[in-house]
């Protein structure tokens, strides 16, 4: 079963819903070493893995690769490069029949991602 950071692919379909935590997971993931640290074992929590459905799969892949590519100001980050993205279709093989959809969920994870970063930056 592939495994990207964390995750793991799915066998159902689900909704977006899905694909944009697994965005948010990408940047929030478990603090085993904080854990560790207090004397806590990775079997005291459970199982945290977080499934990603098939259909997402791809998406999540191409969201993952451009994790080096955000643009930033003043202000922090603003979005990623999407002038990257045909080097991307390429090295990862994304058929131009899938581009379209994966590209919309690509803007949807970014949404998620950056809606992470900011409320990080906030404070609680």
């Amino acid at each position: 079963m592939e495994r990207l950071c964390g995750l793991r692919r799915g066998t159902d379909e689900a909704p977006r819903k899905k694909l944009l935590e697994a965005a948010w997971r990408l940047f929030d993931p478990p603090d085993w070493a904080g854990r560790a640290a207090l004397g806590f074992e990775p079997e005291d929590f459970g199982d945290e893995r977080f499934e990603v459905w098939p259909d997402n799969w791809q998406a999540l892949t191409v969201f993952s690769a451009m994790r080096s590519q955000w643009r930033a100001g003043m202000g922090g980050f603003y979005g990623l490069d999407l002038n990257v993205l045909p080097e991307m279709w390429l090295r990862l093989k994304v058929p131009e029949a899938d581009r379209d959809e994966v590209f919309e969920s690509l803007l949807q994870m970014e949404g998620s991602a950056l809606a992470f970063m900011h409320k990080k930056k906030a404070g609680p």
